[in-house]
């Protein structure tokens, strides 16, 4: 939900006011218009309460000492803004975007461009990629289901493959998975996973970790699970 009318430090409703500003009564398309403009690959400068480090600290830590910061854009993708309702003071939107998407800067940014300045009154997220159409789980459903036991909690559990589905998939035969485990360094094909991040799996189809590869093909291991190593 899009607050319209005034901005906050935080830019949602947890902040300290900055600036209140009339409301204009904008047409509908005229508040299209605006979205549109934030369709695509755009530029996006993050909130200043923030978890985004900045030599080495989380910007939200500079935020509370009273720093002045000055950060620069970043490249970000929004799918699509759809206006599902309005008010005289605020917007309900659904926005499909890409990784590392402020919505808080986004619901900025609009207000801005409107003229009236805007915050995020509130924010719920639907679903987050490989997890579209899953099943979501509230705390007093979750709670209710602890009442039956570890095993309703577990039979609710997705394995961990699930979570890595979107990235590519390096099969390893048995002696490869013995020398990953043990901490070798093995070639692999460059044609094979050209990407810089790739799951390991091995013959059965478990997920072993996950690992990079350099220009010569070299496989180099970032993570590895419990399950992967070779005591």
């Amino acid at each position: 939900m899009v607050a319209l009318g005034s901005t906050t430090d935080t830019d949602d409703a947890e902040g300290q006011t900055l600036l209140v500003r009339p409301v204009d009564d904008y047409s509908d398309e005229r508040i299209q218009q605006v979205l549109r403009t934030f369709i695509g690959d755009i530029q996006q400068v993050p909130p200043i309460y923030s978890a985004l480090k900045q030599g080495g600290e989380p910007l939200y830590v500079k935020a509370r000492r009273g720093e002045t910061l000055d950060l620069p854009a970043r490249p970000v993708h929004v799918r699509s803004i759809t206006l599902l309702h309005r008010s005289e003071a605020a917007l309900g939107l659904s926005v499909v975007c890409g990784s590392g998407t402020y919505i808080r800067s986004l619901v900025r940014d609009i207000g801005e461009q409107l003229g009236c300045g805007a915050h995020v009154a509130e924010l719920r997220r639907t679903w987050v990629q490989p997890f579209e159409g899953e099943r979501l789980w509230t705390l007093d459903e979750l709670n209710e289901l602890a009442g039956q036991g570890l095993e309703a909690l577990d039979a609710q559990l997705m394995p961990v493959e699930t979570g890595l589905s979107s990235l590519p998939n390096v099969l390893l035969d048995a002696d490869q998975a013995r020398r990953v485990g043990m901490g070798q360094k093995i070639q692999v094909s460059k044609a094979q996973a050209p990407e810089a991040l790739v799951k390991l799996s091995d013959e059965a189809g478990r997920c072993l970790g996950l690992a990079a590869i350099d220009d010569e093909g070299t496989l180099k291991v970032q993570r590895l699970f419990r399950w992967a190593s070779v005591c």
